[in-house]
């Protein structure tokens, strides 16, 4: 498969789709629809708290079911290269990328890693509870798999220390989503919360030790900062 001989040259799937199409290396029959790999119990809780995070799915030109992609700056590598090892199972790999123009503002010329998991029929229920015109909180999955292991990776994607306690940057998601999210961070987790206009969420001070707590088994070295 397509897959299979990228994980040999340490490629990606979507680029030896292209090359064989550029080149005419055609297939009898169409490899390019990924055979389904189911993911572990551990893998769907990892995936709901990075997903509602920093993680995305992509749908490639040429191919139907959905890929997961998230990029980490060169600080975060080792959590990077934590996400590829829990999602090996499904191809997942890491690459260093770095940028050929440099940021006008400072002119760096920022680096990352970037994770990516293959294109995946077994995803394209979790892409369609995501992305419903615009991405979403899917609480039926929320319900089934966010567990503490999941509030650990959703914090380490898209969470910071704030003075006296943490933050999430849950700004994407529309007001009724976050009250939902809200209410049941407090139900499971006995953790309140409060919001910013920009529909940032804090861990009130009250919370702030079941919070580390929870979290504290799961964070990566690079991470507890």
């Amino acid at each position: 498969s397509d897959l299979d001989i990228a994980k040999e040259l340490n490629m990606s799937s979507d680029g030896i789709y292209s090359h064989r199409m550029r080149f005419g290396y055609l297939r009898e029959n169409n490899l390019r629809l990924n055979k389904p790999k189911e993911l572990s119990l551990f893998q769907k809780q990892v995936l709901i708290g990075t997903m509602i995070g920093d993680s995305s799915f992509k749908i490639s030109k040429g191919s139907i079911n959905p890929a997961i992609q998230c990029a980490h700056c060169i600080k975060q590598k080792e959590y990077c290269f934590l996400k590829t090892n829990i999602f090996d199972s499904l191809g997942a790999s890491c690459k260093y990328h770095k940028r050929n123009i440099p940021d006008k503002r400072n002119g760096i010329y920022y680096e990352d890693y970037t994770m990516y998991v293959p294109a995946n029929p077994i995803l394209k229920n979790w892409y369609e509870a995501f992305y419903n015109k615009k991405k979403e909180i899917p609480m039926d999955l929320v319900l089934n798999y966010f567990n503490e292991i999941s509030l650990a990776f959703l914090y380490m994607d898209d969470g910071c220390k704030d003075n006296k306690t943490y933050s999430i940057a849950t700004n994407s998601y529309s007001e009724e989503n976050i009250l939902d999210f809200r209410k049941f961070l407090f139900d499971k987790f006995n953790i309140e919360t409060s919001r910013t206009k920009s529909h940032v969420r804090y861990i009130r001070t009250k919370s702030k030790d079941i919070f580390t707590n929870l979290i504290s088994p799961y964070v990566c070295n690079c991470m507890k900062y």
